[in-house]
């Protein structure tokens, strides 16, 4: 009977090597309690656990596993794996304490290791303690240079802190990171041969590449007239959706979507790298979008149509894209900002797109919530609703970077650590002064920080 759980185990964790996971599930399941008493095996459903996203299966499973390894069923250095595994399942659990917890356990017996490190520093930055994550990514740098992760971590601290001169030279480190995909594709990049641009001014043509998420593009998007400024011709590659945004920017001579359709092109940079290269933040950028007047008039009529009359129009989104690294701590679900259906005099007018956009079905609000994410198709859809809205409360997404660059009033829901560039502390942000921050007191709190909105709006009015 051993034999045949000793041959079961190995063949899941084989499965589990080789991306087989569903595979690897089905095995450890077959096992049932036998698997209770060791140690190897509950870390291994774990980590199957963990990379299904079931993370509250897969964290009693890893405090079994270290708890029994610690009585002499692993060896140091599986152990400290073990632990190492732990810090990432209790961040996604929101519980920043426990990670640290594991995090000094794994380096008790791997002092020297640098993912352990690394993810401690990701755990130190979750509660917002900012010596010890940065003294944390600073040791794994002197034990691994040339691994991206630490670099990348410690920039985004130093840019949360408002540290940009030494924040941007790590952020540029992320094009490094395993699975993230090359700005530039290999064939054109060895097909021009072009230099990238480090920011000085040239006669050439400049290619400009809309990189990372959505939000990021509208923020950054304020740089490319000081790009074109110093160019003779500006190029901007950037993906379908983003050709509304792209189209309002002064100076572009050239929107491609499609690699095969690029031209030549002197130098390349991507849109992420312009702030730092230029130092400074743009002045009087701010608003540099609007919606086009047809599109004003239609949505107009048709949140007229859909608005009790009298009522004030709040927009709200409550999540973000699911395969953002962070969304599990930035994004809410619909229930959980329950509160908000308690609002007085507001209608509320639901602007989720995605997946996420079916859990207007379930709810039960007092206050009126109209669904309009359905017929939303793009950006300048967008746009335009919000300039038919009286406010729009948003969790961290897109849409708050489009209203703040419209110069839109927005509230924006923060989780307790929130992106890097939202800063640490405060109401106001200097990428967009329409836009105000709304903090979690508590680390998962959104029904808190909702019933803090509830209240902000009841003042609005008064």
């Amino acid at each position: 009977m051993s034999e045949t759980i000793e041959r079961e185990l190995e063949a899941a964790a084989a499965a589990e090597r080789e991306g087989r996971i569903g595979e690897a599930a089905a095995l450890l399941r077959g096992l049932g309690g036998a698997i209770l008493d060791r140690p190897a095996a509950l870390h291994l459903a774990g980590v199957v656990a963990a990379r299904q996203g079931e993370f509250a299966r897969a964290a009693p499973l890893m405090d079994r596993a270290a708890k029994l390894g610690a009585k002499g069923g692993l060896e140091g250095v599986t152990l400290a794996l073990v632990h190492r595994n732990r810090i990432e399942v209790h961040r996604r659990l929101l519980n920043p304490k426990a990670a640290i917890a594991a995090g000094r356990e794994a380096l008790a017996l791997a002092p020297d290791d640098p993912v352990a490190l690394n993810n401690l520093a990701l755990a130190h930055f979750d509660a917002l303690e900012i010596d010890a994550a940065l003294a944390c990514y600073d040791r794994a740098i002197a034990l691994a240079p040339e691994d991206p992760a630490p670099r990348f971590g410690r920039g985004e601290v130093l840019l949360a802190c408002g540290d940009f001169a030494r924040g941007w030279e790590g952020y540029g480190w992320r094009f490094r990171l395993p699975g993230v995909p090359a700005p530039l594709p290999a064939e054109v990049a060895a097909r021009k041969r072009v230099r990238r641009w480090q920011g000085r001014a040239m006669a050439g043509t400049l290619l400009v590449v809309a990189d990372q998420g959505f939000g990021d593009v509208v923020q950054f998007a304020r740089y490319l007239p000081w790009a074109a400024g110093r160019c003779g011709r500006l190029v901007v590659a950037a993906s379908p959706e983003m050709q509304p945004v792209v189209a309002q920017m002064p100076g572009v001579a050239e929107r491609v979507v499609a690699w095969d359709r690029l031209g030549e092109f002197t130098a390349w940079a991507t849109l992420s790298d312009l702030p730092g290269l230029a130092g400074v933040m743009p002045e009087g950028a701010v608003p540099y979008l609007a919606s086009a007047h047809e599109d004003r008039m239609r949505w107009a009529a048709r949140l007229g149509e859909l608005v009790p009359r009298g009522m004030r129009r709040v927009g709200l989104v409550w999540a973000g894209r699911p395969d953002h690294p962070f969304d599990f701590a930035r994004s809410a679900s619909l229930r959980a900002l329950a509160p908000l259906g308690d609002a007085a005099g507001v209608a509320w007018v639901a602007l989720q797109v995605g997946a996420a956009a079916a859990q207007v079905g379930a709810s039960a609000w007092r206050a009126p919530l109209v669904n309009l994410g359905p017929e939303i198709a793009n950006y300048a859809d967008t746009m335009a609703v919000l300039d038919a809205l009286d406010l729009v409360v948003t969790v961290d997404t897109s849409v708050a970077h489009v209203a703040g660059a419209m110069g839109r009033p927005c509230w924006l829901m923060l989780a307790r650590r929130p992106d890097w560039r939202w800063g640490l502390a405060g109401e106001e942000t200097g990428w967009y002064p329409s836009v105000r921050l709304f903090r979690q007191k508590k680390l998962g709190d959104w029904a808190g920080l909702a019933r803090d909105v509830v209240r902000a709006l009841s003042a609005r009015e008064g």
